[in-house]
């Protein structure tokens, strides 16, 4: 994400960004150009419809399951990549 970028997040569905593993997120803003992630609500009027709960939502779900199923019986391997977890990294942002 470029200096200055403002991301509103909407509440019709409660993630916003869904990372998967060895999936990353940069958001890089500068001290004069910040980064902004804030629900469209608090800027923009509504009605805004939501799926489950009424201003409930998850801004970054890390989606990483990092076990190796070696015995099929177990159930299904749910990395068999064995991909890393999701990197987050976040410099100059603001998140209300």
């Amino acid at each position: 994400i470029l200096p200055g970028t403002a991301i509103g997040l909407r509440y019709d569905w409660f993630v916003g960004f869904d990372l998967l593993q060895g999936s990353s997120f940069n958001s890089q803003g500068m001290p004069n150009r910040p980064n902004t992630f804030a629900p469209v609500s608090s800027v923009q009027e509504g009605p805004f419809p939501y799926l489950l709960f009424a201003g409930f939502q998850v801004s970054f779900i890390p989606n990483y399951w990092p076990e190796v199923v070696a015995d099929p019986s177990r159930g299904p391997d749910c990395n068999p990549a064995g991909s890393p977890p999701p990197e987050l990294n976040f410099r100059f942002s603001n998140s209300t």
